[in-house]
């Protein structure tokens, strides 16, 4: 499994060792041809590496896994803390988000929505948003 080392990709260059086999003596080494070789270039996911050598009596066939994880979370723009002086319907933008590699959508998950009547007090109004890897933010806005 690698880990993308940077916010600005959604791609990843994986070096792995050429395989070998082993138990005849009189065999001499195999030169496979790969699917993708090493020093390519993944995408964030799995991806299946096959291997193949075409011998006079069968196939060698191998397969093996090369995961890229999405570890960076995406980045809400929650709009400022809003001050009122009295009790009124009260409009905030909607919350901007940022995903370096999969569509992520925010969601308002908890606070009345967007022109509604507000009444004196603090209420808190909370904003999440979910990328494709599963990593989740929250960020929360005030009204005062």
């Amino acid at each position: 499994m690698i880990d993308l080392s940077s916010q600005q990709s959604c791609s990843e260059t994986v070096n792995f060792s050429n395989p070998s086999v082993t138990g005849n003596c009189f065999v001499p080494p195999l030169q496979f041809s790969a699917s993708q070789n090493s020093g390519s270039v993944f995408p964030v996911g799995t991806t299946a590496v096959q291997l193949w050598r075409q011998m006079e009596m069968a196939p060698l066939r191998n397969a093996f896994n090369v995961t890229v994880r999405d570890i960076f979370k995406p980045v809400l723009r929650c709009p400022n803390n809003i001050l009122v002086d009295c009790p009124g319907d009260i409009f905030y933008p909607i919350v901007g988000v940022e995903e370096n590699c999969s569509a992520v959508i925010a969601a308002q998950t908890d606070g009345p929505p967007s022109g509604s009547h507000f009444s004196y007090g603090e209420t808190n109004i909370v904003f999440e948003a979910t990328d494709l890897a599963a990593i989740q933010v929250t960020a929360i806005s005030r009204s005062l």
